[in-house]
């Protein structure tokens, strides 16, 4: 078993604080997975992930959380907020992987275009639970 990270007071109070700085679209990027629980450990692996959502969902601008560490393709949506986990890009025994990512204000989607593992997703904002 491994042992959680956290995001401590004053990084959650920054965090707060460069939020509410802006109205525009907003995409989070972190290492660790925000949206479930590591299933080797049987626990999280942000021990407050909980505070660190509710503080990106209430703030209404936060579209989506960009995300890795699992290094597996995975999409969820919590609080109207897309979580995409991205593939490994080297060190799978495969081709390396990789996407180019395009955030469209206008039309409100994000468009991730992967190569070798990494899939393709077609996002539309804000998210439907």
């Amino acid at each position: 078993m491994g042992v959680a990270g956290f995001l401590p007071e004053q990084e959650m109070a920054w965090l707060a604080q460069d939020l509410a700085a802006t109205r525009a679209p907003t995409v989070v990027f972190i290492h660790q997975m925000l949206d479930q629980l590591d299933e080797a450990w049987g626990s999280l692996l942000i021990s407050n992930q909980d505070e660190i959502r509710a503080l990106l969902a209430s703030d209404g601008d936060v579209i989506a959380v960009f995300q890795g560490h699992d290094h597996d393709n995975v999409h969820n949506v919590l609080d109207g907020i897309h979580y995409v986990r991205f593939e490994a890009l080297v060190d799978q025994g495969t081709p390396p992987s990789w996407a180019a990512v395009t955030l469209d204000p206008v039309n409100r989607t994000i468009t991730i275009d992967g190569q070798g593992e990494q899939a393709n997703y077609r996002l539309t904002y804000p998210a439907q639970d």
